[in-house]
């Protein structure tokens, strides 16, 4: 009787066991489907951020506007996702794709170590020597033109990213540099490859640095036909573009301003450079454009860079409120079944 007694116990409570463990296991298996469902949609939330680009265009020592317009970005936690530049909007755009921190690229502006790498000598000390190097030519050597030759730029450029971002291809950040092709007059973006070499054909303003030589194209500067790559950053896959916009506003001057020397050189050039920017404005989601006027576009002075800056992280701080809001109304839901985009504006 105790015996039987004993057995029938065990057999209840082991059947309790049984229950409980098929609760506990039914719980598990319910609350990793919602982990799965809330993966789902955090997944589906990612989704819904818009992927920004951003556009920096060329301008000189004006381009260290551009400084000041990613540092505001960064404190609102703007991402960005793919950077296009030409000139400076290359050098600065492509330090930062690479993983440079902006405050050391802001560093190597303010001392000067980026102006030295560019110009390795002093331009009269260069000019001046200029006749001996024509020389050379009567004895057929025939360089491509330009003032400054060689690749300490290039190679001053690389020194400063990770040794594992030399080429575009594996920067965290997507990136291409623009310039124009000599042979054909195309413009191009460059995006892969060495970056200092990249950055170096971008910025080879016409005459004063030689073209550089890249995959049987002849490249410099493409300030002159493509200063401002919207359309670039968008072909790279952004669904929201920002223009950082360094021109000079046109506004109308007295004649006596040019009778200084080189002031209709330069006024030539900043209404080439307007004019050449107007189509991208135009198809970019969203400008910047600091006013920048009496800021020349190669200046050696250290009050120039320090303006700029100071007028690209204004022009930026007061417009967060207006980009932030574009940003919520151009918001993207991708259905991952048909792989259809649905816009909600």
């Amino acid at each position: 009787m105790e015996l039987e007694l004993t057995t029938n116990m065990f057999t209840f409570f082991l059947n309790r066991y049984k229950i409980c463990l098929s609760i506990i296991i039914s719980i598990n298996l319910t609350n990793l489907g919602l982990a799965s469902s809330c993966d789902d949609i955090n997944n589906q939330k990612l989704d819904t951020q818009p992927k920004i680009g951003l556009a920096l265009g060329g301008g000189g020592t004006r381009g260290a506007a551009h400084i000041g317009v990613i540092k505001e970005l960064e404190k609102n936690n703007i991402k960005i996702s793919y950077i296009s530049g030409t000139s400076i909007g290359a050098i600065i755009g492509g330090l930062y794709a690479a993983g440079m921190p902006i405050d050391e690229i802001e560093a190597i502006i303010i001392n000067k170590s980026l102006l030295h790498a560019y110009f390795t000598t002093p331009i009269p000390v260069k000019l001046i020597g200029t006749p001996v190097a024509l020389l050379f030519r009567l004895f057929g050597y025939h360089p491509y033109e330009g003032v400054y030759t060689g690749k300490r730029f290039a190679q001053f450029l690389n020194s400063k990213i990770p040794s594992c971002n030399k080429n575009i291809e594996t920067f965290p950040i997507k990136f291409c540099a623009i310039a124009l092709n000599l042979t054909d007059g195309k413009t191009y973006p460059i995006d892969h490859g060495n970056l200092g070499l990249a950055i170096e054909a971008s910025s080879a303003i016409p005459v004063l640095r030689k073209p550089v030589y890249i995959e049987e194209k002849l490249f410099v500067d493409g300030g002159v036909v493509e200063n401002l790559p919207v359309d670039r950053v968008r072909d790279m896959g952004a669904d929201f573009v920002i223009a950082s916009d360094v021109d000079e506003y046109t506004i109308k001057f007295h004649p006596d301003r040019f009778r200084h020397l080189g002031s209709v050189s330069e006024r030539l050039v900043n209404l080439q450079l307007a004019r050449v920017d107007e189509r991208p404005l135009r198809s970019a989601d969203f400008v910047i454009h600091p006013y920048l006027n009496g800021i020349k576009l190669v200046s050696t002075k250290m009050s120039d860079v320090n303006s700029a800056i100071e007028k690209g992280t204004l022009s930026t701080k007061l417009a967060i409120p207006e980009l932030k809001r574009k940003i919520n109304t151009s918001i993207k839901l991708v259905d991952k079944n048909n792989d259809n985009l649905n816009q909600y504006q």
